[in-house]
Parts: C-alpha cells; structure tokens; sequence
C-alpha cells in the first residue's frame, strides 16, 4: 500500500511538472511587436506606448516636419540594417516613402519650401541633398562631400542659403553655400552633434 502511494505521489508530481512546463511554452513571447499591439523587448519586458505606431529601419537618429507639416522625415542610423530616410504622412498617419540612404547620423532638415530635405551622411563624409518631385516624392539629386567629416547635426541659415553642417569627427562646423556647394569650416568643441542656426549658429 505505502509503495502505491509512493508510486501515486511521483506519478503527480511528474505531471505537475509536465503541465508547468507546457503553460510555460504556451505563454512565451517572442521578442517584438505581438498581435495585441504591445512590444516584448529582449529583457522579458512588455512595452504599452500609447499614440499610434509607425514601423521604420532600426535606430531612428533625426527627424523634423516639413514646413507645411504635412511630412515628418526620419533618418535612421542602424549598425546592423540598410539606413533609410522615411517620409511620413502626419495625417494619414502612414508611410509615404522609404529611400535607401546610404550613411546617415542624426541631422536631417528641410527647406523654407518643403522642396528641398537634407541628410547628414554619417562615415559617407557627405551631405545628401533630396529635391520633390512632380509626384511628391524625393530623390536624392547631389552629395556635396567633406571628407573625413561624418556630418551630423544640420541647420539652415536664415535665408535660406547657408546649410550649417556640425562636423563630427573634424571638431568643426561647416558653412555650405548651397548654390556652389563651397564651405567654410569653423573650428569649435571636440565632437560636434547638433546645430541650432538663427541670428547666431549654436553647436
């Protein structure tokens, strides 16, 4: 009688190991987006962010609204993916364009107009210039390079002529005349990441 309810007693406990171990694989996650919405992120925890979401390329770096609003560009800065510049359409709330980009890191600015986007370009030590086109969309049009630069943070002068360039890995800032594609540099603090240009350029 005693070796039954020995035999019982580990013939439970086997089964109670069975069933934890099967709830346990029915309620694992994978890590990212799941059905409900929400994120698993690779710690095991789960994400809630409330506003509507919009997928683009890992490490989004920069980003700024056109001058109409109408557009939010997103360049994305990813060691491990394609970088890419997103276009996104702030009242559809949805992608409009997604252009391979090459090198990018952090700055990314309109015109006055809207017609004209700039990206910093990163370890390509160029500035990418993107025009509108008839459809709406963009297409990058010219680079004007500074090597050994890895631009980043970008700001238009005033008027519109003058694209200031933070110079990453120069310890400069760079004043483009965007006519001629000529620059002048300016030597500031080591590292330089961002430019803010009004009546005066911060860095």
């Amino acid at each position: 009688m005693a070796l039954r309810l020995r035999l019982a007693s580990k013939i439970l406990i086997l089964l109670s190991l069975v069933i934890a171990a099967a709830a346990a694989v029915l309620t694992t996650r994978r890590v990212g987006v799941q059905l409900d919405g929400s994120i698993v992120i690779p710690t095991g925890q789960m994400l809630t962010p409330a506003g509507t979401h919009i997928e683009v390329s890992d490490r989004p770096l920069g980003m700024v609204v056109s001058p109409d609003g109408r557009l939010l560009a997103v360049a994305t800065g990813s060691n491990f993916a394609p970088r890419s510049l997103h276009l996104i359409d702030t009242a559809a709330r949805s992608m409009f364009q997604t252009i391979p980009i090459g090198d990018s890191f952090v700055g990314v600015a309109f015109d006055r107009t809207g017609g004209s986007l700039y990206v910093g370009g990163g370890r390509d030590n160029d500035v990418k210039i993107l025009e509108r086109q008839a459809d709406g969309t963009f297409r990058q049009t010219r680079s004007i390079r500074i090597p050994g630069s890895a631009p980043s943070g970008l700001a238009l002068s005033a008027d519109g002529r003058t694209l200031y360039a933070a110079l990453n890995l120069k310890h400069s800032v760079a004043a483009i005349d965007l006519a001629s594609g000529r620059f002048d540099e300016i030597e500031v603090g080591s590292y330089p990441y961002s430019v803010i240009a009004s009546h005066r350029v911060y860095v």
